[in-house]
């Protein structure tokens, strides 16, 4: 027969936990249905007779009941505790959590799983109730904690482990990457806090860089602000290649020497690029049109010519290369703006290559025909370097 749970309730109020342990070991009850009458004892002040004190322990926990879980802490084996408090952290339960950590000596593993959940509630728990001495272990795992936190943008558990550090509760290694990771995460308000401690600097070039690499303008201009002026240039670079326009914009505006190479690695992109110019210096312009030119970027070429790129071999040869590559609005602006350029052996790739509308682009402007002789293959190949089929 099975009885049911209203049965079961009521024998669990009035009698002695014998009576009904009897009647749930006829009955075939569901595991959850015995779990209630232990629910009750435990408020009563017994002790569980079936699933023993960790069961209800995990069973409260997990369900949320605190003060149920309160009463069987002395008694639970440390293992079982650390996974049923990390169920209480997570629902808020911290009257049960601190009883926990003040009775059992918890690992120090456990404030690294705090940061990880970005509870610094827990944390701050953990940092008083627990010790954290100089050894290895210890200082390991309140590193890993700051860490991850950091890397993850957790401010609150961040301010929590530097308090804590400040005040001498928890001791951190000075050589992780805090900044680093912070930095290159973008995370603008733990860059703030690790800056604010005084006692965490780290390279300053290889921090600029890392932030403008990710695009991350706000960062840059915060270590900006606090005089990170070390390797700007490199910074630059890694904004560049990043197609990063507003951390090429930050640093631009702070003074930041665009050099040469600045504007080869931003041919490509127009929207950087306009940023880099007006750069003195034809020769470098020129070779980053050519550049452009082969990739088919028309609004660089447009941006590069203006700017003085304009060495005749150079043009002539963007635009054999473009026309090779089927690069129709990179072959117009150079037609349109460089008058004398040699649109007869471009007309003459085009044909060869069966490039019809580019064709008859060149054509309208006055290109003439002609064949493809082994004197014009020879140029174009070694003087344009384009190679024909």
């Amino acid at each position: 027969m099975k009885l049911p749970i209203e049965l079961i309730r009521l024998v669990a109020r009035v009698s002695h936990p014998n009576t009904a342990l009897t009647m749930r070991n006829q009955s075939r009850l569901t595991r959850e249905i015995i779990l209630v009458s232990d629910v009750i004892w435990a408020e009563a002040g017994w002790r569980s007779f079936t699933m023993g004190t960790s069961g209800v322990w995990w069973w409260a926990a997990e369900k949320g009941h605190a003060d149920i879980a309160i009463l069987y802490i002395a008694d639970i084996p440390v293992e079982d505790a650390m996974r049923s408090v990390r169920l209480l952290a997570k629902r808020g339960h911290n009257a049960a959590v601190r009883s926990v950590l003040e009775t059992h000596r918890v690992p120090t593993t456990l404030l690294r799983w705090a940061a990880r959940e970005n509870l610094p509630d827990l944390a701050t728990m953990i940092l008083d109730t627990t010790i954290f001495g100089r050894d290895r272990r210890a200082v390991s795992d309140a590193s890993a904690a700051l860490l991850e936190a950091c890397s993850e943008g957790y401010c609150d558990v961040v301010d929590v482990i530097l308090d804590g550090a400040r005040e001498g509760k928890v001791h951190i290694a000075e050589d992780e990457f805090y900044l680093y990771r912070a930095c290159q995460n973008g995370h603008v308000g733990v860059v703030e806090l690790l800056l604010e401690s005084g006692s965490l600097a780290e390279d300053e070039e290889q921090l600029l860089s890392v932030a403008a690499r990710g695009g991350h303008a706000t960062v840059v201009k915060l270590l900006l602000a606090r005089g990170f002026r070390q390797g700007m240039e490199t910074a630059l670079t890694q904004a560049i290649d990043g197609g990063n326009v507003d951390a090429v914009c930050v640093l631009k505006d702070a003074g930041t020497v665009v050099e040469s190479s600045h504007i080869t690695c931003a041919a490509c992109d127009p929207d950087v690029l306009r940023l880099l110019l007006p750069f003195d210096n034809p020769a470098v312009l020129s070779q980053s049109l050519l550049f452009a030119a082969e990739a088919g970027c028309g609004d660089s070429v447009k941006l590069l010519y203006d700017a003085g790129g304009k060495d005749t071999r150079i043009v002539d040869r963007a635009l054999c290369n473009a026309v090779s590559r089927g690069h129709r609005s990179v072959a117009r602006v150079l037609v349109d703006r460089h008058a004398g350029c040699d649109v007869s052996s471009a007309l003459a790739i085009a044909t060869v290559l069966g490039h019809k509308l580019i064709q008859s682009d060149l054509e309208k402007v006055g290109a003439i025909a002609c064949p493809m002789t082994p004197e014009l293959q020879h140029k174009i190949m070694y003087y344009y370097q384009v190679r024909i089929p």
